[in-house]
């Protein structure tokens, strides 16, 4: 039987961690946390509320694909895990690589919709998100934006592609740590294992690096200005091995590509234009 964990940990190298979203093995006994898998570390997420109380149901798909519904009818449910210098990838002096991705299905649209970030009030520092930006009721673009709080500036890179109602979509961000005016030429968006041949990028003169902040690491979810939440995902988020990763290297195409085969076989799936109606239950 194949150890989809190993195969995926295995591309994200030392620095990759998967948040294992829905696999009770990972979490603790009243399945309000959950615990990192990789050599990166291990970290600890803890849900709003106990996973088996949130609004919409944990189901199964493929061999050993988990999808939790997070939010496609509520506003409420996240992961948040504490402050930690293995999120942050600048120093306020220069960036460092990242690559984060996750499996996603769309169920709604009515506003940007996050998938990761380490982002609080500017007091906080944000650092970066990766989310879907809306583009209208039935779409979205993929979207990663950086912080430099000491000017403050954010560049930003928005894919060309979309990710359509009920699509079942594998998307990663990579950046390179290029750094300075010109950062976004080192990030890159992918969807379905194939890069965006052109993304728009919105640059900033003013831009150094990203500063070592300490707001919390977020799954679905952001915090404004305000230090309030939301931007929550509207979607089923991957989980168990093909939950949310991230790892401190700029992952290949070759890498993403490989990620997205392994993400499909795990659901029994050849291509992917669409997900089939879920099987309720596990």
């Amino acid at each position: 039987m194949r150890d989809y964990y190993k195969e995926v940990l295995d591309i994200l190298g030392s620095t990759g961690v998967i948040i294992p979203v829905g696999d009770a093995r990972e979490e603790n006994a009243a399945r309000t946390t959950v615990t990192t898998r990789g050599s990166g570390g291990s970290f600890v997420f803890t849900y709003s509320e106990a996973i088996t109380a949130l609004d919409n149901r944990l189901y199964r798909k493929g061999k050993a694909g988990l999808f939790q519904p997070f939010n496609h009818q509520t506003v409420d449910e996240r992961a948040d895990s504490p402050d930690a210098t293995y999120w942050s990838r600048g120093d306020g002096l220069a960036d460092s690589a990242f690559s984060v991705g996750a499996w996603v299905r769309l169920y709604s649209t009515p506003d940007d919709m996050t998938i990761m970030s380490k982002i609080g009030t500017t007091t906080a520092k944000r650092e970066w998100f990766f989310w879907l930006q809306r583009v209208n009721a039935s779409s979205a673009k993929l979207f990663l934006r950086l912080f430099d709080e000491s000017v403050p500036v954010s560049p930003d890179i928005v894919s060309s592609v979309t990710i359509g109602l009920t699509e079942l979509a594998f998307i990663v961000a990579t950046y390179d740590g290029t750094g300075g005016a010109n950062a976004m030429v080192g990030a890159e968006l992918y969807k379905n294992g194939v890069i965006d041949a052109a993304p728009v990028r919105t640059e900033n003169a003013s831009y150094v690096a990203m500063e070592n902040g300490t707001a919390l690491m977020h799954i679905v979810a952001n915090r404004n200005t305000a230090d309030a939440l939301d931007q929550f995902l509207r979607a089923d988020l991957g989980g168990g091995p093909l939950g949310p990763f991230f790892t401190q290297i700029e992952l290949t195409q070759a890498n993403v590509s490989t990620l997205y085969r392994i993400g499909l076989d795990a659901l029994d799936r050849k291509a992917a234009p669409m997900f089939p109606p879920f099987m309720v239950g596990v």
